[in-house]
Order: structure tokens, then C-alpha cells, then sequence
């Protein structure tokens, strides 16, 4: 007979975190240690571990009973944008100068796959948008500039829509 698996509280924090940046939980979600410790199958103490790292990263708020997913704030992505524009073009000279023959053909077959989407909803425009873009920073082979790039990336989750869907288009670049 196979034991279950036990989730470990890393484990349970990247998972949580992934859920956060691609929509799953949108804004104003509330996040309860008892809902969670019953989902994970793990005691509270991991669970609270987990939802101070978030709430570290900024990914989840404080509010009076608990932590929720945080309300977009116009202002804070209209700065993060700004920087990310910035960084974005310095990832983009850097990953076509550093790139190896592995980073053209993932950043190529991601193309291909977002070019073939029909209809994709946004948690899925969101997701694939994520994966171009990590994907060109990974090209860059500069552990700094890909760090500051996903800490930037997390500030994004107050604003629950992709720029993707504007005007009814479905891009692949900066989104």
C-alpha cells in the first residue's frame, strides 16, 4: 500500500504563488488558513509560514479577519509598467546578444503555440504571456536582471486583466 505524498510548505508557497500571478485567485480573494490546511492536508503551522511568504511578496493584503489577494491599484501599475518597459528592452538586447540555440527554439515554439490559440480565455492569455516573457529573460543568462524582472512581474497581479485582450487582440510580445 502507497503512502500518500506529503506537500511540504515550499511546495504548497510556489503553488499558491503561481495560482496568484496567473489569475486563478483574482482579486479580493480571501486566503483562510482552515480551507487551505484542509486542501494541502497539512497542519496550520506550514499553512501560516506559506501566507507570510506572500504576504512578504506582497501577493496577498492584511485586512481585518485574515489575508486576501490585493484590489488593483491604477497608480503602482502604471509605475510598473513604466520600469518593466525599461527592463523589458534591456532583457530583449541582452537575450539577442547571449541567447543560445535551445533559447531560439523555445522562444520560437512558445510563437508558434500563441499563434494557434483559438479563443484562448484570459487566465490562459495570462499564463502563455508569462512563459514568452520568462522565456526571454532566461535567453538573457543574467541572473540579476531575471530576478528583478519576476519580483516586478508579482506587482502586476493587482491588475487582474492582461493588456493582451485590449481591443480584442491576442498578442505575444510585452503584454
Amino acid at each position: 500500500m502507497t503512502e500518500p505524498r506529503k506537500v511540504d510548505g515550499d511546495a504548497i508557497f510556489h503553488l499558491l504563488r503561481e495560482e496568484i500571478l496567473t489569475g486563478v485567485h483574482p482579486p479580493g480573494t480571501p486566503f483562510r488558513e482552515i480551507p487551505l490546511t484542509e486542501r494541502f492536508g497539512v497542519s496550520r503551522t506550514p499553512i501560516r509560514a506559506v501566507l507570510s511568504r506572500l504576504e512578504q511578496e506582497r501577493l496577498l493584503v492584511r485586512i481585518d479577519r485574515g489575508l486576501r489577494v490585493p484590489e488593483a491599484d491604477p497608480e503602482r501599475v502604471i509605475q510598473v509598467y513604466d520600469l518593466r518597459i525599461q527592463l523589458e528592452g534591456t532583457a530583449a538586447g541582452e537575450a539577442a546578444r547571449a541567447h543560445q540555440l535551445s533559447d531560439l527554439l523555445k522562444l520560437e515554439a512558445l510563437l508558434a503555440r500563441d499563434r494557434s490559440l483559438e479563443h484562448p480565455d484570459e487566465q490562459q492569455r495570462i499564463s502563455t504571456n508569462l512563459e514568452f516573457h520568462d522565456a526571454i529573460w532566461q535567453a538573457t543568462h543574467n541572473p540579476v536582471l531575471i530576478d528583478l524582472l519576476g519580483r516586478l512581474n508579482t506587482h502586476l497581479i493587482h491588475y487582474p486583466t492582461s493588456t493582451l485582450s485590449v481591443g480584442g487582440t491576442v498578442g505575444t510580445g510585452p503584454g
